[in-house]
């Protein structure tokens, strides 16, 4: 730990930036084929120089023995965007995540966040916010089978949420969080939205956790990697069409 903090004190930045930890690594949950995940909030100035991301993953190497290392970018205002928003990504973060280097911005964020949230959520700007989302998922062009998978999995997700805000009148923080965590998705959808999430999104989320499979066989080099089923599972999710074949999900 402390010899990536010294590692990460060396980084060219023209501001201050930070690294918050989040994911199932930091609530204690991950296991050996879990990612490490970070949020790098950083000046737009030094996230434009080509070497700035490149340095900080070189100043994880020593994570990287562990596990995968992933870094989500992020500006201060566009994070609190993404935040008023109730982007359940950025909830997540407010909610769970703990600052793993520095604190210049995330302090902030959170005392903001923490009177935001006892305001009625605006389920109406959440949906147009994850319906961008959506298409930029959508409009994303994978180079290998596991940027394909990965594609699938967050727009299922996307659309899991968008449904909940759609759909659920009462819905809590902590729902909002559960959405944003895969472990957490069905077990949520199954046990609270029994009555209303029927048909098309029972389907829906049977199809998310068949990607979560195999998303998991991916990362484990002992598992067998089903080619057979996730070709079956992206003739299903036309993605690239108008509408998703069967589920009729238009975007």
């Amino acid at each position: 730990m402390e010899r990536i903090k010294e590692n990460l004190s060396s980084v060219s930045s023209l501001k201050p930036f930070e690294l918050i930890f989040f994911g199932s690594r930091q609530r204690g949950e991950g296991d050996e084929s879990s990612d490490f995940n970070f949020l790098v909030l950083a000046d737009p100035s030094d996230q434009l120089k080509g070497n700035f991301i490149r340095e900080i993953n070189r100043a994880m190497e020593p994570l990287q023995s562990q596990g995968q290392v992933n870094l989500l970018a992020a500006d201060w205002d566009g994070f609190r965007t993404r935040m008023r928003s109730y982007d359940p990504g950025a909830i997540h973060i407010c909610e769970l995540g703990e600052p793993y280097f520095g604190s210049e911005y995330f302090p902030v964020i959170k005392e903001e966040w923490d009177k935001l949230k006892a305001e009625p959520i605006d389920g109406n700007n959440a949906s147009k916010y994850l319906r961008k989302r959506y298409r930029f998922y959508k409009g994303i062009v994978p180079r290998n089978t596991k940027e394909d998978v990965v594609r699938m999995e967050r727009l299922l997700t996307v659309y899991l949420q968008n449904w909940m805000f759609r759909h659920i009148e009462d819905l809590g923080i902590a729902e909002i969080v559960n959405s944003d965590i895969p472990s957490r998705i069905g077990p949520m959808f199954r046990a609270l939205y029994s009555k209303e999430a029927k048909g098309n999104t029972l389907e829906l989320l049977e199809l998310y956790e068949e990607v979560l499979k195999l998303k998991k066989e991916l990362r484990s080099p002992d598992s067998h990697f089903s080619v057979e089923r996730f070709n079956q599972l992206k003739e299903t999710l036309r993605f690239e069409e108008k509408e998703i074949r069967i589920l009729k999900l238009n975007y």
